[in-house]
């Protein structure tokens, strides 16, 4: 995220709060074509490292999106 230019990112440890998983990544982009990108980068650095996204919602009009990787959502 880091790398593409993502704003105002910010890891939380919810491990001790959250039974669903230890942390939230929140991160801002630009425009709706800057949140894409910083997703489809997010997606396409875990692929290389074999973790697949349990579910993504949001792709579509990219106003917002979450990635759900089970110990981590971004």
């Amino acid at each position: 995220i880091y790398d593409k230019k993502g704003l105002n990112i910010l890891v939380l440890n919810v491990k001790d709060v959250c039974s669903t998983t230890d942390f939230f990544i929140i991160a801002e982009g630009t425009v709706d074509r800057h949140v894409k990108a910083l997703s489809d980068n997010v997606i396409s650095d875990m692929e290389k490292v074999g973790e697949n996204p349990l579910h993504v919602e949001g792709q579509r009009d990219a106003d917002w999106i979450v990635i759900d990787y089970s110990n981590y959502i971004v």
